[in-house]
């Protein structure tokens, strides 16, 4: 099979997946993008071990998650907004957690975690405020 026909395939198939998000209103958007910032993370952990650093890959999708989902509940379901302070509780325990792993380039592999979330796991968050369902 040629390159252009596995593309077409994907591309109906993640079609087929954004329509079925939209159908199914709220959840459907939440369990869509919660699955996109858990891929996204994954990802972009696997470039980094390429890159022959070790970040904390789980921790980091746990903070990533964790940030998606309560701000989906604040911004769509209406929880308190104090809600929000479980990823940054979370988040700091990033460094200690990484120097307790005694691992070379500790303050190297914290940035790249923390950079990952800047990147990806924050821009999909956002997301939730341009969106009104």
């Amino acid at each position: 099979m040629s390159d252009l026909w596995k593309r077409f395939f994907t591309a109906v198939i993640a079609a087929l997946i954004f329509l079925g998000a939209i159908f199914f209103g709220e959840l459907g958007y939440a369990l869509l993008f919660g699955l996109v910032v858990v891929v996204g993370l994954w990802e972009y952990f696997d470039l980094v071990e390429k890159a022959g650093f070790k970040a904390q890959r789980l921790f980091g999708i746990i903070v990533g998650l964790s940030l998606y989902v309560t701000d989906i509940l604040v911004h769509f379901y209406g929880k308190p907004s104090t809600l929000l302070l479980i990823p940054l509780i979370i988040l700091f325990l990033t460094a200690p957690i990484e120097l307790y792993r005694n691992r070379k380039d500790p303050f190297i592999n914290i940035a790249l975690g923390l950079f990952g979330l800047l990147y990806f796991a924050l821009p999909i968050t956002l997301l939730n405020h341009v969106v009104r369902i």
